[in-house]
């Protein structure tokens, strides 16, 4: 599981305002072959639209060696 939080200011005009982008993954072994991963994104932007946005990611993958 991985975290990461980004926080952005205009400390120019105001410094007050801050947006912040939010990401969330996770990696799951299912077995020796399968392996299934997660994200969401949270990101919020005063400047370009009011409200948060997010996005959903779910992946599956079929793993072999050789």
């Amino acid at each position: 599981m991985e975290n990461t939080l980004n926080l952005y200011s205009n400390y120019l005009e105001e410094p007050k305002n801050v947006d912040l982008d939010y990401t969330l993954a996770v990696v799951v072994r299912i077995n020796r072959y399968l392996t299934t991963n997660l994200v969401v994104q949270t990101i919020y932007d005063d400047n370009a639209f009011n409200g948060f946005q997010t996005r959903q990611i779910f992946g599956l993958a079929a793993n072999y060696g050789f």
